[in-house]
């Protein structure tokens, strides 16, 4: 037997794996990753020995190259799965005479993400035309975005969230920013800015990856010690955010690590990880926070139930939630009937 089995391909009746993924979990880890257009597999590692849970379509086709290089990408999906760090790298089937890009991810303790890009067209030494510097960057800008909102949808998943989360977060970002931009000039919000971190706003709680189900989907109020490793969740986060696929645009990776890190940060200074105030916090780490904190407010939780638009307005307005910039308040309060639109569509 190969030393990556092809395991699981049909999941429908299988209730629980190894006591740690139920059949609820692999059913909806399997829409997810039917849905990606590229080929991604979800991998179940243990020391020495890897199986493959779960893969679509798309890794399906190419997975006997993946199975091909397995050996050498050994010990990074040990540190993938079992010490959560993710990859990004360059491999080179000799059998099958294929170039992949390979990124690992951690799903959780003992499981790890892999998305495979087939590279190969573009490793020829023979093309070096403009145009295809130009088709490379495209494809690796397409890659990354299809890995933020793989991730996204993976952890949204995993939180036991609604399934809107993340777009809903979207939305709030991108109101907030458009009337940043109109209403304090000064601020220098181009439209590529809103873009960037309008799409990287759904990675804020990446890090929760990296938090035990105990406390993550805990039905009630955290104790002192387990709010304290819940706020883990943003150092973990930044650090998984250093390991995304490469794309030339620093200012990109520049955002992701802010919005991960500091999107709990409060403008007192009351905020965590690390108690900045005022303008310390990076900007777009504040907006992120404030669309995070009114979804929050108006969404149900395993430990509340979803507040009205009014309510969670005045508690935003009156610091119930932390502070935040005078100026992020006066625009809540202007686009008070966008997000109320925003949150009924939903």
């Amino acid at each position: 037997m190969d030393r990556f089995d092809s395991g699981f391909s049909i999941i429908d009746n299988i209730e629980v794996f190894d006591n740690g993924l139920t059949g609820e979990e692999l059913e909806t880890i399997k829409k997810i990753f039917d849905r990606n257009p590229v080929p991604v597999a979800l991998l179940r590692v243990e020391k020495g020995k890897y199986n493959c849970i779960y893969r679509n379509r798309k890794m399906e086709e190419i997975y006997d190259v993946f199975a091909d290089i397995s050996e050498d990408l050994a010990k990074n999906l040990e540190d993938a799965a079992l010490k959560e760090k993710s990859y990004t790298l360059s491999r080179y089937s000799v059998a099958k005479d294929k170039h992949l890009e390979v990124f690992l991810y951690p799903y959780k303790k003992g499981y790890c993400g892999c998305m495979l890009n087939d590279v190969t067209d573009f490793q020829s030494e023979q093309i070096r035309t403009k145009e295809y510097l130009r088709a490379q960057m495209e494809r690796q800008t397409k890659y990354y975005w299809q890995t933020i909102d793989l991730m996204s949808a993976l952890i949204e998943h995993r939180s036991n969230e609604s399934g809107v989360h993340v777009a809903k977060i979207k939305y709030y970002t991108r109101c907030l920013l458009e009337n940043l931009a109109n209403m304090y000039p000064d601020l220098k919000i181009d439209r590529d800015d809103i873009e960037d971190i309008v799409k990287l706003s759904p990675l804020h709680d990446i890090g929760k990856i990296g938090i035990p189900d105990c406390i993550l989907l805990k039905p009630g109020k955290l104790s002192m010690e387990e709010f304290e490793v819940m706020k883990k969740h943003t150092v973990i986060g930044a650090q998984i955010s250093r390991s995304l696929p490469y794309v030339d645009n620093d200012r990109r990776r520049v955002y992701a690590y802010e919005i991960c890190k500091y999107h709990h940060e409060r403008f007192d200074g009351k905020g965590y990880p690390e108690g900045l105030s005022g303008r310390e916090i990076p900007l777009c780490a504040q907006v992120v926070g404030l669309a995070d904190a009114y979804e929050a407010l108006t969404s149900k939780r395993v430990y509340k139930e979803a507040y009205s638009h009014e309510k969670s307005m005045k508690m935003l307005v009156n610091g119930e939630c932390g502070t935040f910039s005078q100026r992020l308040i006066k625009c809540l309060m202007k686009v008070s009937e966008q997000f109320e639109a925003i949150r009924s569509h939903f």
